[in-house]
């Protein structure tokens, strides 16, 4: 695919995700929140040793939802940028390493979350942010977010911003969307979209969301060398267009710009630069309309992350009843494996395999395709199923 400009990143192995599901079960046990570091690209530390910085933070303790689902940072396993769970912080709290900024923005307890027990809650229209200094622009995204209030009615198109980036300037909005207003064709829907200033110009992309209540992940990846944009929902990568052209460019020369009474005004847009100067996570409406979320399980990161994580363990398949044995059902049973090895291959392979995990076969028998994983699968990043990873994969493909 076009979009995969980024390595897929590396993974705890199956085997060690088996691991911290079981031992999760009953655990009250909680995160450490990352030592936030802005990312630079003329910094003399690099994300590799954030990371490292990271896991050493991350790895004293793991922290479980009502299901015993281990929290995304600690299953990450410091292969990140930045990533915020909120777990072990108080309530009212500011993440470690950024800076706050409003009233509409507090990590809560006990108004739902989508792992753990805290999540950061942004409401209003005004902006309210946390915010990083000197982040990279060239990064891949994923964020957990649930609307749980939004204006009685809505009169013209709103536009609310929570992910984004400011330098010299220029604003560009990374995770984005605009509600359509209650007299259009659209209404009750909102689109995902690129919006950038100035000249508040758009990759859009289709009004087919709605504000149902339900938790929603999105991923994003901006590639400054390449000057593209790619979004993603539940997985899924949304089609973006300006002003019905299908593109993922962020530096059009002619990008058309929405304006009511003059459709066929164009812009240059302004590229995203390799270094941000400031890189902000919460909320602003431009209409002053008042909206309502929860955000959860952010992670920045050189590489894709995935949005099932934590959905994956949670599922029936990866439920705690169903990984937790008898060393008798252990040993007469290929369970563990299969459904491990389905949980990997949803992580590092689903997104360019999508047929049927058994046209990968090939003729293989169990030996010879684990030993084909373990050298050349995820494409572009074999050494993140190795081993034992690379057995249960298989497993998984096979059965």
């Amino acid at each position: 695919m076009k979009n995969q400009t980024l390595p897929t990143i590396a993974k705890l192995s199956a085997s060690g995700l088996l691991a911290v599901l079981i031992t999760a079960c009953g655990s009250s046990g909680s995160d450490d929140t990352n030592a936030a570091a802005p990312q630079s690209s003329a910094a003399a530390q690099t994300s590799s040793s954030l990371a490292a910085s990271s896991s050493s933070e991350q790895a004293s303790s793991v922290a479980t939802n009502d299901s015993g689902v281990a929290e995304s940072c600690a299953m990450l396993n410091g292969s990140f940028i930045e990533c915020l769970d909120f777990e072990n912080m108080s309530p009212g709290a500011v993440p470690s390493g950024f800076n706050q900024s409003g009233n509409g923005i507090a990590v809560v307890e006990g108004e739902g979350s989508y792992s753990g027990d805290l999540a950061l809650k942004i409401s209003g229209a005004s902006a309210s942010y946390l915010s990083l200094a000197n982040f990279t622009g060239t990064h891949w995204g994923r964020m957990y977010y649930k609307n749980i209030a939004k204006p009685s009615s809505i009169d013209s198109y709103s536009h609310t911003t929570l992910v984004s980036g400011f330098d010299n300037g220029a604003q560009f909005r990374f995770v984005d969307m605009v509600a359509a207003p209650d007299n259009a064709a659209d209404a009750g829907k909102y689109q995902h979209l690129y919006n950038t200033e100035p000249n508040d110009l758009s990759l859009e992309g289709p009004y087919d969301n709605s504000y149902d209540g339900e938790w929603v992940c999105v991923e994003w990846s901006m590639d400054t060398a390449a000057q593209e944009f790619y979004f993603y929902k539940d997985g899924n990568e949304v089609a973006l267009a300006n002003f019905g052209t299908s593109t993922n460019s962020t530096d059009l020369a002619d990008a058309k710009k929405y304006n009511f009474n003059e459709t066929n005004m164009t812009f240059q847009m302004t590229p995203v630069p390799a270094e941000i100067s400031e890189l902000r996570i919460g909320i602003q409406n431009y209409q002053q309309d008042s909206f309502t979320f929860l955000l959860d399980d952010i992670v920045i990161a050189d590489a894709r992350v995935g949005c099932d994580l934590a959905a994956e363990a949670s599922s029936s398949e990866m439920s705690s009843s169903s990984m937790v044995m008898s060393s008798s059902e252990a040993a007469s049973s290929s369970a563990p494996a299969v459904v491990v090895g389905k949980a990997d291959f949803d992580m590092m392979c689903k997104g360019c395999h999508t047929g049927a995990p058994a046209d990968l076969i090939g003729g293989r028998d169990q030996a010879a395709l684990s030993a084909y994983i373990n050298g050349a699968m995820p494409q572009g990043n074999p050494s993140a199923c190795e081993d034992t990873c690379a057995d249960e994969v298989a497993s998984y493909i096979l059965n």
